[in-house]
């Protein structure tokens, strides 16, 4: 092949690949779960409403109530309000009191 038909080619193909890509990551979504229990290590998708929320040393504790009540942990400092409908999306991990979600995004929902 020349060159310029394997650059045309190398180009589309690019295209094509990056496509895909974006394509894959808009219809993936992070499911909702119930059991945080059943979901250790995996990234997951909480819905509640704020009941407490504690700050320290750039580490931010929320409680959010559910069927249970779940923590929350972002490792910055957040200004949130109480009584708020958030959804978190996070990782389950094993924390000192039981089950808990390291978080990643926070949206409030209203």
């Amino acid at each position: 092949m020349e060159e310029k038909t394997l650059l045309v080619f190398s180009i589309i193909l690019f295209c094509f690949g990056v496509s895909m890509l974006y394509l894959i990551y808009s219809t993936t979504d992070v499911s909702e779960v119930k059991d945080m229990r059943v979901h250790m290590g995996e990234t997951v998708k909480v819905y509640g409403e704020v009941v407490r929320v504690n700050v320290r040393d750039g580490v931010t504790f929320i409680d959010i109530k559910r069927e249970q009540i779940v923590q929350i942990v972002f490792f910055e400092e957040m200004d949130l309000g109480l009584y708020s409908d958030v959804e978190i999306i996070g990782e389950v991990a094993k924390g000192m009191h039981g089950y808990e979600l390291l978080g990643r995004e926070i949206k409030k929902i209203k």
